[in-house]
């Protein structure tokens, strides 16, 4: 996993690095276990909050990964979440303690993953 896995430091919206992962031929990380979880949990205490591939439409009735569109079938959320604060929390980010659900504009450090 490592040699696929990348930590960007800049600071970017969702957006934007996505857009990023995909100018490294990667996109956002996808998590889909708890070895997967804990190996990244401890590279994203290096930077604050980093974004994954984790969303969910403005509907919220699903949470997808934006490599393939697939559903999340692992989930590390943080007690309370997803809560959709202010009702435009749709973008989801490491914190120490499990996944939370951010606002998309918000920049953040991110993870990108090369699939394959």
């Amino acid at each position: 996993m490592t040699n696929n896995v990348r930590l960007f430091t800049d600071s970017k919206t969702w957006s934007e690095a996505q857009d990023e992962c995909k100018n490294h031929d990667s996109n956002l990380v996808t998590i889909e276990t708890q070895e997967e979880n804990t190996w990244l949990k401890g590279i994203q205490f290096t930077q604050n909050n980093p974004w994954i591939g984790a969303y969910t439409d403005d509907a919220r009735t699903v949470w997808r990964w934006v490599s393939d569109n697939s559903t999340l079938t692992y989930t590390d959320w943080r007690p309370g979440e997803p809560n959709d604060v202010g009702g435009n929390e749709d973008c989801v980010h490491l914190k120490s303690d499990g996944w939370n659900d951010g606002r998309c504009s918000i920049a953040f450090a991110f993870i990108c993953e090369k699939q394959g």
